[in-house]
């Protein structure tokens, strides 16, 4: 059935967005955004369906089309223009002209996302051996974001240049345990750019239904995230607007079973990994400060690619081939079934040098 394979593509790549190749991911994902704004809804599966009509007429490789990579690359530049223009983040009614104009806007922006991950899939992957994950997306996003600002026919209430005011007096730790741990679910909900806590229960069940293993470290990741934050010293009333949570969430998750086979050394790997993750976020939030800009998960790739590419040779870490990643369960098998078999291997030539020397001892004997 043709339509129901487009749709399973399509539930695919709204949930490979989460590094999921799940359908039922993909609903939750699709829910999720729904309780956070109908906008939400629209702008998501707007750019996904024009991510997978660009990536058929592109010519991409059909497999990653089917498993969702494709489809899942515009998603980040669908919420880039969704932050832009929120009628319900602005307290305004919707004008269906700013949203109609946006739509449009992103037909062709699509297609320069498509058009960079071919080309950053053939030079990154070839040259470097790292995957190009959603780099596309974040410089047409970063684009979209910049051209935004002088746009008289959006309304661009949400960007929001700053400068730095120096501290007067340092503060430690001044941040309550509710504070904290409400802030740990909304870094949660920020895996899909939302804005209420509530989109957090969609988005657990969805993780949960693919992998446990990825939930929960996904959990932890918005958990250590936000611990390194305020170790950093940043102001928890902005960790929430700076995107903390689905950076240190997705540089967890990658690091202790979804790029690295989870065990102590990889989850120890996955803790460092994510502090270097929220200082980076905080250091590229002040590099774009002056003009407002959104990285959203640059810090992530970057922390996440140098490591994968760094971290080949090292005892203890074992690391998945990007061509045979799935999910943190599977390479968990995949990697006990490769060791009992090196096992009964190395039993067996033990057993056949045995057999040898007992029958040179005999020779010898006789």
């Amino acid at each position: 059935n043709r339509f129901l394979e487009v749709m399973l593509i399509f539930l695919r790549s709204c949930g490979m967005f989460h590094g999921l190749s799940n359908p039922l991911t993909g609903l939750c994902s699709l829910i999720a955004a729904l309780v956070n704004s109908p906008f939400n809804l629209l702008y998501l599966c707007w750019s996904v369906a024009w991510s997978l009509v660009w990536a058929y007429i592109l010519n991409l490789p059909r497999p990653l089309i089917r498993n969702g990579v494709c489809g899942s690359q515009g998603i980040i530049l669908g919420y880039a223009v969704y932050i832009v223009y929120d009628p319900i983040a602005l307290d305004d009614l919707p004008d269906m002209r700013q949203v109609g104009l946006s739509l449009v806007v992103m037909i062709p922006l699509t297609f320069m996302v498509m058009v960079l991950f071919k080309v950053l899939s053939r030079t990154l992957f070839a040259l470097l051996g790292v995957p190009p994950m959603f780099l596309a997306a974040i410089i047409t996003g970063q684009l979209w974001w910049a051209m935004s600002v002088n746009s008289k026919h959006l309304i661009n209430g949400n960007l929001y240049p700053a400068i730095l005011t120096p501290v007067a007096s340092p503060t430690f730790f001044n941040v309550t345990p509710t504070a904290f741990f409400r802030e740990v679910v909304y870094g949660f909900s920020l895996l899909q750019f939302s804005n209420t806590i509530y989109c957090s229960i969609p988005l657990t069940v969805g993780y949960f239904i693919a992998s446990p293993i990825s939930c929960v470290m996904a959990w932890l990741g918005a958990l250590t995230g936000l611990a390194s934050a305020v170790l950093l010293g940043m102001d928890i009333t902005r960790v929430r607007l700076e995107l903390f949570g689905i950076n240190c969430a997705i540089s967890f998750s990658c690091l202790a079973g979804s790029l690295f086979v989870l065990n102590g050394p990889s989850f120890l790997l996955a803790i460092i990994g994510t502090f270097c993750t929220a200082f980076l976020t905080m250091a590229i939030n002040a590099l774009t400060m002056p003009w407002g800009g959104k990285y959203f998960s640059l810090p992530c790739m970057i922390t996440v690619g140098l490591i994968y590419r760094a971290l080949d040779d090292v005892p203890g870490l074992i690391r998945i081939p990007l061509e045979e990643t799935t999910t943190p369960e599977d390479h968990l098998i995949k990697w006990k079934l490769h060791q009992a078999e090196r096992a009964t291997t190395e039993a067996k030539a033990t057993e056949m040098a045995q057999i040898n020397v007992n029958a040179e001892n005999c020779g010898e004997v006789a």
